[in-house]
């Protein structure tokens, strides 16, 4: 971060002394600020009263970053009140006092309207919708997203979309996106307040209204008004779904002014007081499409399906859903009339034999696609089923590189058909970096491709010392992955990715905060969190150095553990006669550090004391090496430890207390 304002604090340059007589009223403070330079000028003024003989010593800050303005009339003079109270609202006994004071300029920020004297200078984000260095907007994308990716998006025939994350809690979600437009910040709309419904894993709109499936099992509009007449948790006016939702679709009735609601329920929901969301019945099937009314949630019409994975319903004259056939797949058709089903199914594509579909989708031609995340790839078909095209270039990233053409699990789709009345297809991956991709279907290449905020960013990031234009940040399914970001244009490109880094053994112990590490030219990524570390090896990240974890409770154990011969795999035989000698509550969620020399270091927890685990050595293929016995003490805070022993003191008046 960079400051815009000054970095010190600059010490008001008068001596007030105060006798506390009348608490009451208080005493009056009066002060001079600057009146030099361009008037009127704000500044952020705070107070302390402090022991006249001790001024060190502060007694009671009773004004802390109050606003004053200079200007020609006021002179810059100024009085504040003190109530004749200490930092712990007790009274002070008479007596004279000392005043100690710093003001520092202030000026209001763009983004919260507040007067600020130090504020962080935006230089960039990864997020499609950032907006330029140096620029003071409001963020688009904010919230925790808790490391979950988007959920679902969703078109309508004008071109106006909706993001929906999976959950972004404390914030905003569900963006609406003008799919007319170049991708920028202008693009977007500040979303809706996520509420209790911080999100889903299905969204639908029409182009004007989104509707949403909360993973808490009732469906709800995104705008917040009311959409049915039963609550949910932390929301009210939803409507309780019967069964797991598995897609959504919308459409609008333009001369009736009407729109409609798809939902495809599969498994029976069944509520469990002591989980937030419920669970899917694996043996009572709802099996079925259900139609309500846009405005009201009112149930329309239902239709009988198998399993229903897909479902579009965009053109208004047909509803095509993707649905469970027998041991394998297919794609039915019902008419639309006036936005209802008609009695029946018709089987359009019985997907071929080893395609396990995820999402349908359906273009203004007619032409189906299926993702088949497994797969890797998205398949169009003809209306008629006959297999036309492929996308995605290869079966999967390569480790080391990246390949924009090459997708990261397809899971959820969306059409929409441009002003010269060409289709676009819209994929969205659900590993690596979350990406949103546009692709033609006419002739299947990318055309451009959405940057999600990193939801990971949450447990941090890893800068390279050596290229601080290099950037690595986990990514979802596992994955690691690497951008170069410009810090003059604000622009983020994918350089590297690496599947299955992130994942197996360390998992369970949870990445996080990633600090980059160079030992000679090899780097190292350690991950405070989880206490591992990993070695880069030409185009692959090996596990190359952790504290392991056994068992649990009274029979939880840790051990040593090197990469002894150098495959990035754990074997038993390289960690179970290393058991560690640790302090105990060194190793915690938070707390722990690495340090460039490759020490952990750990604030012991119930204690005053900091240790550090060095490595002793470097194995032949470059794995730091440490002593189970490697623990020592580095440090004893002497306030905490006085504090323990109950011979921590402070004065007061010249008096010890």
């Amino acid at each position: 971060m960079r400051s815009s304002l000054f970095l010190l604090l600059i010490a008001i340059c008068l001596t007030v002394f105060a006798r506390a007589q009348d608490l009451k009223t208080g005493v009056p403070v009066s002060y001079q600020l600057p009146t030099t330079g361009p008037l009127p000028q704000m500044y952020r003024v705070t107070l302390a009263i402090v022991d006249e003989k001790k001024p060190d010593w502060i007694i009671s800050q009773f004004t802390a970053g109050v606003v004053r303005t200079v200007t020609a009339e006021n002179g810059g003079k100024f009085s504040e009140i003190w109530n004749g109270l200490d930092d712990n609202f007790m009274p002070v006994p008479p007596g004279t006092y000392g005043l100690k004071g710093i003001y520092m300029p202030a000026a209001k920020w763009a983004v919260d309207g507040e007067p600020h004297s130090i504020t962080p200078r935006y230089l960039t984000s990864a997020d499609a919708w950032r907006t330029l260095p140096g620029e003071s907007k409001t963020p688009i994308v904010v919230g925790d997203p808790v490391n979950s990716p988007l959920g679902d998006v969703d078109v309508g025939t004008n071109g106006v979309g909706v993001f929906c994350y999976q959950y972004l809690e404390n914030a905003r979600n569900f963006y609406m996106a003008d799919f007319r437009k170049p991708i920028n910040y202008d693009q977007a709309t500040p979303g809706y307040s996520s509420g209790g419904a911080a999100g889903g894993k299905c969204v639908a709109t029409d182009g004007i209204t989104a509707w949403c499936s909360e993973t808490e099992g009732f469906v709800f509009r995104t705008d917040g008004k009311p959409f049915g007449k039963e609550d949910g948790r932390y929301r009210k006016g939803v409507h309780q779904q019967e069964g797991q939702v598995t897609a959504m679709a919308a459409w609008r009735d333009e001369a009736a002014g009407r729109s409609f609601v798809y939902l495809a329920e599969r498994g029976r929901l069944l509520k469990d007081p002591k989980r937030y969301s419920p669970l899917e019945s694996t043996t009572e099937k709802v099996n079925q499409i259900i139609v309500l009314d846009g405005t009201t949630a009112e149930r329309l019409a239902e239709l009988a399906v198998t399993e229903p994975l897909g479902i579009v319903a965009r053109w208004g004259d047909r509803l095509w859903v993707l649905h469970k056939d027998g041991p394998g797949f297919a794609v039915s058709v019902a008419l639309l009339k006036a936005g209802l089903p008609e009695p029946g199914l018709k089987r359009v594509l019985s997907v071929p034999e080893g395609i396990e579909p995820s999402d349908l989708e359906v273009d203004s031609h007619g032409r189906l696609y299926l993702a088949d995340a497994k797969a890797n790839k998205v398949l169009q078909f003809s209306a008629d089923g006959k297999l036309l095209h492929t996308f995605g270039k290869l079966v999967a990233q390569r480790s080391g590189s990246y390949d924009p053409e090459t997708f990261m699990s397809p899971e959820k789709l969306a059409c929409w058909r441009d002003a010269e009345g060409k289709d676009r297809l819209i994929v969205v991956e659900r590993q690596g970096m979350d990406r949103v991709s546009e692709w033609s279907a006419h002739d299947g290449k990318l055309m451009r491709e959405w940057l999600s905020a990193q939801t990971f960013a949450n447990a941090g990031y890893a800068v390279d010392p050596r290229h601080p234009e290099q950037l690595y940040i986990q990514g979802h399914g596992g994955w690691l992955m690497r951008f170069h970001v410009n810090y003059e244009t604000g622009e983020w490109k994918a350089e590297a990715v690496w599947p299955e880094v992130c994942t197996g053994r360390f998992n369970d112990q949870h990445f996080g905060f990633p600090h980059m590490i160079y030992h000679g030219d090899t780097r190292y990524l350690a991950w405070s969190r989880g206490d591992f570390i990993y070695r880069e090896e030409g185009d692959r990240w090996l596990a190359s150095a952790a504290i392991l974890t056994e068992g649990t409770g009274k029979d939880r154990k840790r051990y040593i553990w090197h990469d002894e011969n150098g495959d990035g795999q754990v074997q038993e035989s390289e960690y179970l006669s290393h058991l560690t000698v640790q302090p105990q509550g060194t190793q915690r969620y938070w707390g722990d550090s690495w340090l460039e020399d490759m020490s952990l270091v750990a604030i012991q927890e119930g204690a005053a004391d900091v240790w550090r685990l060095a490595p002793e050595s470097f194995d032949s293929h470059g794995n730091p090496v440490y002593a189970p016995d490697g623990w020592k003490k580095l440090l004893t805070d002497p306030v905490l430890e006085a504090r323990k022993q109950g011979t921590a003191i402070a004065t007061f008046g010249g008096n010890e207390m």
